[in-house]
């Protein structure tokens, strides 16, 4: 598989980032700088195995670090 798993695939390799990670890391920095109020994100395809993990990181950094931010 390359850059998103294949739910059910029988891959012998992935070559690609943590994508929950990474998306953890973004939200890491952008609570370093948003401390309160609102965040909207938004993913074309919710659920997309490339991109779900992605968001799903950053709101849970944003749950971590910044608390006071409500990410929808």
């Amino acid at each position: 598989s390359y850059n998103a798993d294949a739910t059910g695939n029988a891959r012998m390799a992935y070559i690609g980032q943590d994508l929950y990670q990474s998306g953890f890391q973004l939200g890491q920095k952008l609570a370093g700088q948003v401390t309160s109020g609102d965040v909207v994100g938004f993913i074309a395809t919710p659920g997309s195995l490339n991109i779900q993990p992605r968001i799903d990181g950053a709101v849970a950094a944003f749950k971590q670090y910044a608390p006071n931010v409500k990410v929808t």
